[in-house]
């Protein structure tokens, strides 16, 4: 018998991908379950919840305060709808201490997130899991399959007296074979010979066992190495992080010629840290919202001010420009004035070098012994 068809991911994954697509999504149908089940329409103003006379919004104005419809969102806004949800039923797998400190949409939606991941099975979390840490969807897949295809194999099915059953035997010791190096040939003469020997069915049975190991392992081993790899990337994002704060505010004069104050360091740092928009899933603060808008003006400006600034280096020679300008400037009109006859004294005017009278000058007088 040659067994032509290796248990490769092609053939084992037999979960196509509109299945595995309806599967994946399903954390996404538990947040619509939430939307249908909830008792709130989340297009409700805030002053139709704030009309509540328990609500803060009385309570400032009785203190004589800005009620909380001037002041923006109040925390009981969100406070509300978590404990409303609660009491309903909609968000039913999470502790009391959920519930603490749900006063802004950021940790309104932390809640939401930690019930969709409360109402997800071990298989959705582990997917779940793995794609964050940025594994591509397609060799998520093909694990994820070949893993259950292999954990679906009974023993009666690899025992069974029929052709399929056969071939399936085949095909897991062959695998086996390759999976520990040995060629397509060389794996199908080897899963021969337990079919002569008779004993296809118990090495059968014994090879699923390692297979399964096989492709367990090495899921494993993806799973380890890309989560390692992002936190090592987040790691070191961090610390950029650090350092760059630190080199926003303690640098006093950035480039030579050119001297910050404590506020204008902190007014680059905000405006670094600050996200004015997004692309797709990524923040972007307004120096890069800029260059996506305007990559070619981004470029031109940048290597503009790379040049004038000798490299980020030195201001001198935008100053010097200026100030060359600026004094050429100044001198060319004050030359104007000096020769201008109609500066003299009666017109208000300089008298510098216009009166030729013997008496128009009268400076120090030299006497020689």
């Amino acid at each position: 018998m040659d067994f032509t068809d290796e248990l490769s991911f092609d053939m084992i994954g037999n979960m196509s991908d509109e299945e595995f697509k309806d599967k994946d999504s399903q954390e996404n149908q538990v947040t619509e379950d939430i939307d249908e089940a909830s008792p709130f329409e989340f297009d409700t103003t805030e002053e139709d919840v704030l009309e509540d006379p328990e609500g803060v919004g009385d309570e400032s104005q009785e203190d004589g305060k800005p009620s909380s419809q001037e002041e923006g969102t109040s925390p009981n806004f969100y406070a509300s709808i978590a404990s409303s949800l609660k009491a309903d039923g909609i968000l039913n797998l999470l502790d009391e201490t959920d519930f603490e400190n749900i006063n802004d949409a950021t940790s309104l939606a932390s809640l939401f997130q930690k019930q969709i991941d409360s109402m997800l099975d071990d298989n959705q979390r582990r997917i779940k899991q793995v794609l964050e840490y940025g594994i591509p969807v397609d060799q998520v897949r093909k694990y994820e399959n070949a893993i259950s295809y292999l954990d679906s194999i009974t023993e009666d099915a690899i025992k069974a007296e029929t052709q399929d059953s056969e071939q399936l035997r085949g095909n897991i010791l062959v695998q086996d074979y390759m999976n520990k190096g040995f060629s397509q040939e060389r794996a199908n003469r080897e899963a021969k010979k337990s079919f002569d020997a008779g004993t296809d069915i118990e090495d059968a049975l014994e090879a699923l066992k390692e297979v399964k190991e096989f492709y367990k392992k090495e899921y494993q081993t993806l799973i380890e190495t890309t989560k390692a790899e992002k936190e090592a990337l987040l790691a070191k994002e961090k610390e950029d992080s650090k350092k760059l704060e630190k080199l926003f505010l303690e640098t006093e004069e950035p480039i030579k010629g050119l001297k910050l104050t404590p506020s204008e360091r902190k007014k680059i740092l905000n405006q670094y840290t600050t996200f004015v928009d997004k692309d797709g899933n990524v923040p972007m603060n307004a120096i890069q919202k800029y260059a996506k808008e305007n990559p070619v003006e981004y470029q031109y400006n940048i290597n503009l001010l790379y040049y004038l600034t000798d490299g980020f280096k030195d201001i001198g020679k935008v100053v010097q420009k200026q100030v060359k300008k600026q004094t050429k400037s100044a001198l060319s009109d004050l030359e104007r004035k000096l020769r201008n006859p109609a500066n003299n004294v009666g017109s208000g005017g300089l008298d510098f070098g216009n009166d030729t009278s013997p008496d128009s000058y009268k400076g120090l007088t030299v006497v020689l012994d």
